[in-house]
């Protein structure tokens, strides 16, 4: 049984736990759970589920309500293999909670299948965590020692290394989580087969903020993760903390020329500009004129303004690998 806990507050947020490995003909059911920042169930909640690949999982109900309890179920069917990215929206009184999950379906021949775990399920983020993936056989003559595993961190702030390791002889390879911030982090182990097909499992680990925080944040405050986009990740985020004060920020990508692929200006209170909080946009790896950047290295330049004056500029190098 899956669970979906929609957790709807003053600010609305998704809170979501989820099984994201399914199997092809698999039929499972989503629960899902609205309620307010004091955990009191929410009846009447518009639940709006957005599949982006409906080949490769089916939803039986994408609107739906809660229930007096604040509960509503919908029936995921796993069709084709592959992965699909499916959207989330909580609508309540007109705040609305947003995320997104990713599900694999595995191909019923595979003979492979992963599970990811972390060594504490909630660390402080001036912490460090391994997270391991085990890798399994279903067939006595495939070998699950001395294969590679990579690993991402697929969803909220934090670094993960090495990103690729190698299984013992029990299958088993080890990485280590480093936090950012405070945040809810999902990291992804996944193997390729002999056949080049992608065999992937997902955890979470919670990440309490920390005195760290503060001092990391005025440090480094842009991240972009998974870099290189690309290798199945068609989109990256773009992570950052805006001061309190701002009258508009500009988000630039630029070639090793120098010459502007991407831009995007945004203004307080538009998506990506709440002062004084961190925010998070994403890029699907086109230019503005919706065409793929071609493969290599770029430079994402963030700049914050108040009036005339740029209050903030950083840097970093991202990749693009198609």
């Amino acid at each position: 049984m899956m669970l979906l806990l929609v957790l709807l507050t003053i600010t609305p947020k998704l809170q979501i736990n989820y099984n994201d490995t399914l199997f092809q003909g698999d039929v499972d059911t989503a629960s899902i759970t609205a309620t307010d920042s004091s955990n009191y169930p929410l009846d009447s909640v518009k639940i709006k589920i957005l599949p982006l690949d409906t080949d490769i999982v089916a939803i039986s109900d994408t609107a739906l309500y809660t229930d007096t309890s604040g509960s509503a179920q919908t029936v995921f069917r796993a069709h084709n293999p592959g992965y699909t990215d499916i959207y989330l929206f909580g609508i309540y009184e007109g705040d609305t909670a947003f995320d997104s999950i990713r599900i694999w379906v595995i191909d019923t021949t595979i003979y492979f299948y992963i599970s990811v775990y972390p060594a504490k399920m909630s660390i402080n983020s001036d912490e460090e965590d391994s997270v391991y993936a085990r890798l399994y056989s279903y067939s006595p003559d495939s070998l699950v020692a001395g294969r590679h595993i990579y690993f991402n961190v697929v969803k909220g702030s934090g670094g993960i290394s090495p990103s690729m390791s190698n299984t013992d002889i029990n299958g088993i390879a080890q990485a280590l989580f480093h936090p950012y911030i405070g945040d809810t982090v999902f990291v992804e182990g996944y193997f390729k087969d002999d056949k080049g097909r992608i065999i992937a499992d997902t955890t979470r680990i919670i990440v309490n903020p920390s005195e760290v925080d503060t001092q990391r944040v005025f440090g480094d405050s842009l991240f972009f993760y998974p870099s290189p986009i690309g290798h199945g990740y068609d989109r990256a985020n773009i992570e950052y903390l805006l001061p309190s004060s701002f009258t508009d920020l500009e988000i630039r990508i630029m070639d090793p020329f120098g010459n502007t692929v991407f831009l995007k200006r945004i203004t307080p209170g538009e998506n990506g500009g709440v002062p004084g909080k961190w925010n998070r946009i994403q890029w699907d790896g086109t230019n503005n004129n919706g065409k793929k950047v071609a493969s290599g290295m770029y430079i994402l330049v963030l700049r914050v303004f108040k009036g005339p004056y740029v209050l903030k500029k950083l840097y970093k190098r991202v990749g693009v690998e198609w």
